[in-house]
């Protein structure tokens, strides 16, 4: 049909417009990494012996006697310990200075000036080098984002063109018009137009019966007063349910700890425990930035590696020391596969039915190192399973690992919000006074 052609050759236009606005994306980020080059602290080095000479000797009485003498490979020293220092004072200097030179004090009080130079000139150069990294991987990011966008638009679904047929002709026998009607997607989403007074509860029926899964109607565009489109979508075969409890830490007014649970499209969500270093505001702030750069990058289907280098980055390009332990769990309702990523965070557990299986972190927490290597697993979650993610205040309120562990088996978690009270109940039951942010979130696996 001619609409059909007329949407297939729209599609393919807009993907592929973005594919090339992709690849602008793309060399935004060559041009930052091309950019991106050690700073030459070798040759800042030679500067800084060559202003020392310059003015420490050249009006000295001595300087032609010095010439001849290993005074300078002792100024290369000097400035070498320097600069690993910060900073020199007389028992730095080495005796091929004290030897030969006259005047080290003069030496010391100049090299130290240079040195102040040089570390600023460091800082801004690292800080700069820092800028492009992260612009870079923006770009990459975004890049990534739109070539996906891209390809799925341009994808053709010839193979639906027979069950498209099919289901025309099913509605037609039961009386209802449906001039054009479009498959969409590997999640097979039905655009059915239909004439007259639509029956849709009938409509989603047939279609269900079709295709041997349930199918609910999800929007309803209208063209005029005889036609209109509707929308029908399979739902997953999960869903979840969610549980948090938390205390605040004595004395605070705020938690320290910040908890998501969102959803990232029809077909999955995102669950996440972001515990700031410390507690009170300072920490809330830095834990709730995290929390909500995790939900946005999440909801934008940015590739998880950018996630958390961006994150990583932005945490630790600041004066003041941020730091933050994350958990975070996306989870398909579909195929009920888990992606864990754990950051500096303490131990998770998936508890099923006569089973636990622990989730360990083997990685500092955000903000502290450049190279970020977070821990990062899949499990397969069945129905039933309840994920708990616990911020450190928990579990260092047990007196060991065990302890936790036989604790959560005694618990049946069949309500995601009960076992994250018994589990908070139980945390400050060993504690005479909470002296750290407490924080369970659950979320129970189940079975539509």
């Amino acid at each position: 049909m001619l609409s059909d052609t007329a949407v297939e050759r729209n599609r393919r236009r807009t993907g592929e417009k973005l594919y090339r606005i992709s690849e602008v994306f793309r060399e935004i980020e060559c041009a930052f990494n091309s950019l991106d080059d050690n700073v030459n602290d070798a040759a800042s080095r030679e500067r800084m012996l060559d202003e020392l000479k310059e003015k420490c000797c050249k009006s000295c009485e001595h300087a032609k006697k010095c010439s001849v003498t290993e005074v300078y490979s002792g100024f290369k020293k000097l400035i070498d310990n320097g600069c690993m220092k910060g900073k020199v004072n007389l028992i730095d200097l080495p005796s091929e200075i004290t030897v030969n030179c006259s005047n080290p004090t003069d030496v010391l009080v100049r090299l130290n000036k240079l040195l102040a130079d040089y570390r600023r000139f460091m800082t801004e150069a690292e800080n700069a080098k820092s800028g492009r990294i992260l612009l870079a991987d923006q770009a990459h990011g975004v890049a990534e984002v739109m070539k996906n966008c891209a390809v799925e638009l341009c994808k053709t679904y010839s193979e639906y063109s027979g069950l498209e047929d099919s289901l025309k002709l099913k509605l037609s026998a039961h009386g209802i018009s449906c001039p054009e009607l479009y498959v969409n997607g590997e999640d097979m989403e039905i655009s059915a137009v239909i004439c007259g007074k639509a029956d849709v509860a009938a409509a989603g029926a047939i279609i269900s019966d079709a295709l041997k899964r349930r199918y609910f109607l999800k929007d309803k565009i209208s063209y005029d007063n005889e036609k209109c489109c509707y929308v029908f979508g399979a739902p997953p075969r999960l869903d979840a349910a969610f549980g948090v409890a938390y205390a605040i830490k004595s004395g605070e007014k705020v938690s320290g700890d910040t908890h998501s649970v969102i959803k990232i499209n029809e077909h999955s969500f995102l669950m996440a425990l972001s515990d700031g270093m410390g507690s009170g505001e300072y920490a809330r702030k830095v834990s709730a930035t995290a929390i909500s750069l995790i939900e946005a990058f999440y909801r934008a289907e940015m590739p998880e590696g950018t996630v958390l280098k961006t994150i990583n980055k932005l945490l630790s390009f600041n004066r003041d020391e941020r730091f933050t332990c994350i958990d975070i769990a996306a989870v398909n309702l579909n195929t009920g596969m888990a992606d864990f990523v754990k950051i500096g965070s303490p131990a998770g557990v998936i508890i099923r039915e006569n089973e636990m299986k622990v989730l360990e972190s083997q990685s500092l927490p955000l903000g502290i190192l450049d190279n970020l290597k977070p821990t990062v697993c899949s499990e397969q979650l069945k129905n039933g399973d309840m994920v708990v993610f616990m911020s450190d205040g928990i579990t260092s309120a047990f007196s060991s690992a065990t302890e936790l562990y036989e604790f959560l088996q005694q618990q049946k978690p069949l309500n995601p919000q009960n076992l994250a009270d018994k589990i908070l109940a139980g945390a400050k039951s060993r504690v005479k006074c909470v002296s750290d942010d407490m924080t369970v979130l659950c979320t129970r696996i189940f079975e539509k």
